[in-house]
């Protein structure tokens, strides 16, 4: 086989392996909740009054379903991570699209601040309504009160870690292991 055709078999088993992985998190019924609770135990934190900020993965339990698909109240506000979460997806098949399709490649920095931006826009007010902005960010949380959403841990998991733990398989969003000896990420960083 010639090195093209090898690269260009790797190319379309690349891209079948990462449309399998989003539908771990997304699919045609749209977002999987064990996918938004695995997402919320990760990065949601609350904030001790004695010991300072510490993860809440409990908060998982308090996920329902909205307006806008899965959504936990925090306060006055609703996190509405199934939005957060389909956002993200489109983001990355738009771009898995643009790849497949023209080769374009796309920075790293320019994907994670989109993601970032999907985050802090899905957020609703008390009535249930959408805000038309982005929710602000201190360090790398967005913070209702004493409750707050991680959007580095939120962004990491949608590129590049593990979420599918109600198999209890090893099933990194972006790991490539289709021919045991490609290493995690080695799809996006070939985007860049």
């Amino acid at each position: 086989m010639s090195d093209n055709k090898f690269k260009e078999c790797r190319k379309i088993l690349l891209i079948l392996q990462c449309r399998k992985n989003l539908l771990i998190l997304k699919n045609t019924t749209g977002v999987q909740l064990y996918a938004a609770k695995f997402i919320i135990e990760e990065c949601a934190y609350w904030n001790h009054p004695n010991a300072g900020w510490v993860k809440a993965k409990k908060h998982a339990e308090r996920i329902e379903i909205g307006g806008f698909g899965y959504e936990i109240r925090f306060g006055a506000n609703y996190f509405l991570v199934g939005l957060a979460i389909s956002r993200c997806v489109d983001t990355l098949s738009a771009l898995i699209d643009s790849w497949e399709k023209n080769n374009d490649k796309y920075s790293m920095q320019l994907l994670t601040e989109k993601l970032n931006l999907h985050i802090r826009g899905a957020i609703a007010n008390n009535d249930g309504c959408e805000y038309k902005g982005y929710y602000p960010i201190h360090g790398n949380r967005i913070i209702f009160g004493t409750q707050a959403i991680d959007v580095k841990t939120f962004v990491g998991i949608i590129i590049e870690s593990e979420v599918d733990k109600a198999t209890s398989k090893s099933c990194s969003l972006w790991d490539m292991a289709v021919c045991g000896d490609l290493m995690s990420l080695y799809f996006l960083r070939s985007l860049y």
